[in-house]
């Protein structure tokens, strides 16, 4: 094929996916759009002999698979340009870049017909997961916001803080927004099964910090880790009461052996449910209380510290409409006992998927009850929760 007729090639491509001649670049064997117009003004020998390759294969499938199979292609390469690459438009699946690649060009060698049928459920799965509601980006709600300036305080002053509260009121959204905007020097860790231990909370950190713990004895973990951590670092740890009280012990250290040696600053976080922090008391306590002291600020964080204006921020659609009932039932939700804020978000956003967008109080009562979503039923508590609401509404209103 000559310059000419590849140029063609790609604005028939580009046609072909709903894209562009610009954007469609990335589809032929990762391409930046500069290479190609390099390639097609013969100044890129080697991208344009990639360029020739994929169309040549193009062709040769076209007569190879059938015109389901040819679309299923069309719709991975259509994820191609969203995500910008093969590697991210597959992700985690279980589908390698070299099975991709091979039944792309014609050349795979195990059972087409089954392969087929597992790279269509994984694009029906992600296309159904691209309609769900989601909410964008950080919500600066009071709760999270207060949780970032304790990290921010632990952060500067290298010091330890405990963050206690329920379950679903924005600490961890708060720490990864902190990640987020300190990248250089800010790590998170997550006790994801009860009792974990020192030692696989150690090789958590190191794998964080980019640390090698290979060839390292478990028993000089904490050394070789010390030996590479760098003054001005924060070390958030959430679900702290999933790890060992040994493994909180140990991170403790860390600060302490900065702070006596002059080094600079080490901060530690942890952040954890009501649990982590009744450890510290009664007969548990006993022999705790070198680290619970360590804690120079340990806030704790409940339903009741849920501003009306949070719901406002976490529900944007809504005030936009002005659908104050709405705003009422989904606050009335996170402020329940054994409910949270995570409840009335996850409530709020399956209702707006499963009704494109038409969300009204009637639909939010069936989905939470299908959900299983603790709400008043007698008429005490009702109207004790309403009384409730509509006093965190005025407070908002002063507060303005």
């Amino acid at each position: 094929m000559n310059k000419d007729e590849l140029k063609i090639k790609i604005q028939e491509l580009a046609g072909e996916l709903g894209t562009t001649p610009e954007k469609v670049t990335v589809v032929i064997s990762g391409l930046s759009n500069e290479s190609v117009t390099k390639a097609l003004n013969g100044e890129d020998d080697k991208s344009l002999a990639k360029i020739e390759k994929y169309f040549t294969s193009k062709d040769y499938i076209s007569s190879l698979y059938s015109e389901e199979q040819l679309e299923i292609i069309r719709q991975f390469e259509r994820r191609i340009i969203e995500t910008g690459s093969v590697s991210k438009a597959l992700g985690n699946a279980d589908i390698s870049e070299s099975t991709m690649s091979s039944i792309r060009t014609g050349t795979y060698k195990g059972v087409v017909d089954k392969m087929f049928s597992k790279i269509s459920s994984f694009l029906e799965l992600k296309d159904e997961n691209s309609k769900v509601y989601k909410h964008e980006g950080y919500v600066p709600t009071s709760i999270s916001e207060s949780v970032y300036e304790n990290i921010r305080t632990a952060h500067i002053r290298g010091v330890c803080i405990m963050v206690t509260g329920d379950a679903g009121i924005g600490k961890t959204e708060a720490a990864m927004q902190y990640r987020a905007t300190h990248p250089d020097n800010s790590v998170i860790i997550t006790a994801e099964e009860p009792r974990t231990p020192k030692t696989v909370m150690l090789e958590k950190l190191a794998e964080e910090l980019g640390i090698d713990l290979s060839g390292t004895r478990s028993s000089m973990y904490f050394r070789k880790i010390l030996s590479e951590l760098h003054d001005g670092t924060v070390i958030i740890v959430d679900e702290a009461q999933n790890f060992k009280f040994e493994a909180i012990d140990t991170l403790r250290g860390f600060a302490d052996y900065f702070h006596n040696k002059n080094l600079g600053t080490i901060g530690i976080v942890c952040m954890g449910n009501d649990t982590f922090r009744q450890q510290f008391f009664g007969k548990s306590g006993i022999g705790k209380e070198q680290v619970w002291n360590r804690f120079v600020e340990r806030p704790m964080y409940t339903t009741k510290n849920i501003r009306y204006k949070d719901i406002e921020l976490l529900f944007p659609e809504l005030v936009k409409k002005n659908m104050q009932e709405e705003l009422d039932f989904l606050c009335a939700i996170a402020i329940l006992p054994q409910e949270n804020i995570r409840s009335a978000v996850h409530l709020y956003t399956i209702v707006y998927s499963k009704h494109k967008g038409n969300c009204n109080t009637e639909t939010l009562k069936k989905q939470a009850k299908y959900m299983q979503i603790r709400i008043p039923n007698s008429k005490a508590e009702i109207d004790a929760l309403t009384k409730k609401v509509q006093y965190m509404k005025q407070v908002a209103k002063c507060r303005r």
